[in-house]
């Protein structure tokens, strides 16, 4: 997001074919940190108020998208709830929220459910797959292979290095392997 050079590699975006300019897909881009630094007593709501007045969201824009945001996070009987009384799956919901807001084009997650239970997995995993079907493209960085499985594309990283990419079953395919667990830990040894 522009904090940390990198140190190789390249990221592009394109509209077009065009590749479009940081600077320019900036305003479209949205992020949510694995460790959320959300106000333990500020609801649901407040959270939201808070988040569109930083985003400079117009009113009837800003009423629009916190309903519908409610209602695809299912938090509309939490809405006044503070973010320290909500469950774990929740408080991660709420941060998405905060990220999504802005309407963005480009989503970057940093291991959005670590830490949640099962079924709150399932139901952030079903949330960005209706935000993917609606054009938001995700990107997703996760410990869990299992998450890695659901993607369109991976790219598996070991200390930094790229082991393995492409649409997750041709690369289990290509890699003679039964899941990713199996192929991270091969390439990992490998590696090693």
């Amino acid at each position: 997001m522009g904090l940390l050079r990198p140190d190789s590699g390249q990221l592009r975006f394109t509209r077009d074919g065009v590749v479009l300019p940081f600077a320019e897909l900036r305003p479209h881009m949205a992020y949510m940190p694995q460790r959320q630094s959300l106000y333990g007593d500020l609801s649901v709501s407040e959270h939201l108020d808070f988040f569109s007045d930083l985003y400079r969201l117009p009113d009837e824009v800003y009423r629009t998208r916190r309903a519908e945001l409610l209602r695809i996070t299912r938090l509309e009987d939490f809405a006044d709830r503070p973010a320290a009384q909500l469950s774990g799956g929740m408080y991660k919901k709420l941060g998405l929220m905060c990220a999504l807001l802005q309407s963005p084009q480009v989503l970057l997650l940093d291991e959005p459910t670590n830490g949640v239970d099962p079924i709150s997995r399932r139901d952030f995993w079903e949330l960005l797959y209706r935000l993917a079907d609606g054009a938001v493209t995700i990107v997703v960085s996760t410990a869990y292979m299992d998450e890695a499985e659901r993607c369109a594309r991976v790219h598996l990283l070991n200390e930094g290095r790229g082991v393995a990419e492409g649409e997750p079953r041709a690369v289990l395919r290509e890699a003679g392997a039964k899941s990713f667990d199996e192929l991270y830990l091969r390439r990992a040894a490998e590696a090693a």
